[in-house]
């Protein structure tokens, strides 16, 4: 026989075995074999998912579940409690190849504790940093040239051999002069540094020839000053900016990707007599680091021999050949893949000639493509 229980004017939400019951103020019987039941285990609802990401780079995992709360987190790896790892999320902010493995999120709350499926994180290798333009692959710099009108195009080379040439899908915008190429985002591939003729900067972050996205550096107070190459001055593996005033004054802004971390001015803010302006970076002593090159009005040559942002000594460039005020240094760029920097030149009548540096005073030098003239209108933006 069933027997019941009599409530009278009670309000409250009760949960039960299967339902949620609902007592409004009045009078309602329910049978006495109706019992409350226990909290269940939380249901996960968004499992993680597995992912590669290549070393230093970061992996996120997260979890959903529903169910009674509160929840409580708990992530494993290859099965072990990974300690702090509290959260829905788990990240891992530069990753090395010991963080691959499997990844298991626990959820708990007063019934239980659900496990997610694993997932897998696999580690690569970072793609090797490119330090110079190589449109077609072959570990060699090719010449970057751009028309008064902004039309872009490459010159493909096989050091001192010319292979042919490519247009750049992309103008550049009214306004903003090519500064340099330097991996900024980290990915791998080589990038445009834009200057506006009020010193702003911008870079185009590419893949190859394709423009993936445009961003905008730090505003600072540039006005005077010109980026006149860009070079690891600190090596930390991110590119960094070189600057001329034009009152001679040279400064580095050290750079984080994208991101300015702190300014520098070198040398006391003492530079060479007037006349001079720095003409390249290229390894003049040998000792691995790149050096700032300077060329005179004149065609003569010097040079700041440096140690990360200091200026060791200053001396003339010395060597057997002669240098003349038609030819003027364009640029530097690793153009016979051995891991210097040469030297890119042009003369007044538009021939283009390249030094081989060596970390010697005694560069080899040749003509391209056998000293054909190029219009006045394109300009090598090689830096």
């Amino acid at each position: 026989m069933k027997s019941f229980i009599h409530i009278r004017k009670i309000n409250i939400v009760m949960k039960v075995t299967k339902t949620i019951v609902v007592l409004t103020l009045g009078t309602l019987l329910m049978s006495s074999r109706a019992t409350f039941a226990q909290s269940e285990p939380p249901i996960i609802e968004t499992q993680p998912e597995s992912q590669t990401v290549a070393t230093g780079s970061a992996a996120t995992f997260s979890v959903s579940a529903s169910g009674v709360e509160p929840f409580t987190y708990q992530w494993f790896f290859d099965g072990t409690e990974i300690s702090g790892a509290t959260d829905s999320s788990l990240v891992i902010a530069a990753a090395t190849f010991d963080d691959a493995g499997d990844y298991i999120a626990g959820v708990s709350n007063d019934g239980g504790t659900e496990f997610s499926q694993a997932a897998t994180l696999t580690v690569t290798e970072a793609p090797a940093a490119q330090t110079f333009l190589d449109f077609n692959g072959d570990g060699k710099a090719d010449l970057l040239w751009v028309h008064a009108d902004g039309r872009i195009a490459a010159w493909l080379m096989d050091g001192t051999n010319y292979l042919g040439n490519i247009s750049l899908p992309h103008r550049a915008p009214p306004g903003w002069k090519m500064a340099g190429q330097a991996d900024f985002d980290q990915d791998g591939k080589i990038d445009f540094l834009w200057q506006h003729a009020n010193g702003s900067l911008r870079a185009w972050l590419m893949d190859g020839t394709n423009l993936l996205s445009t961003v905008n550096l730090p505003r600072r107070s540039v006005g005077g000053w010109r980026v006149m190459g860009l070079n690891d001055f600190n090596g930390d593996g991110s590119t960094d900016i070189l600057w001329q005033h034009g009152n001679g004054r040279v400064a580095v802004w050290l750079m984080n990707g994208t991101h300015l971390l702190e300014g520098i001015v070198l040398n006391n803010g003492k530079s060479l007599t007037a006349g001079w302006k720095i003409a390249g970076l290229v390894d003049v002593d040998g000792d691995g680091d790149n050096d700032i090159l300077w060329q005179h009005g004149g065609g003569r040559l010097a040079v700041w021999i440096l140690d990360g942002t200091t200026v060791e000594r200053a001396e003339h460039y010395k060597f057997s050949g002669k240098t003349s005020s038609s030819w003027r240094i364009t640029g530097s760029s690793d153009l016979n893949g051995d891991g210097e920097n040469d030297l890119i030149w042009r003369h007044s009548n538009g021939y283009v000639a390249l030094w081989f540096m060596n970390g010697t005073l005694e560069p080899e030098a040749a003509h391209v493509r056998k000293g054909q003239a190029v219009a006045e209108s394109w300009k090598l933006r090689n830096r």
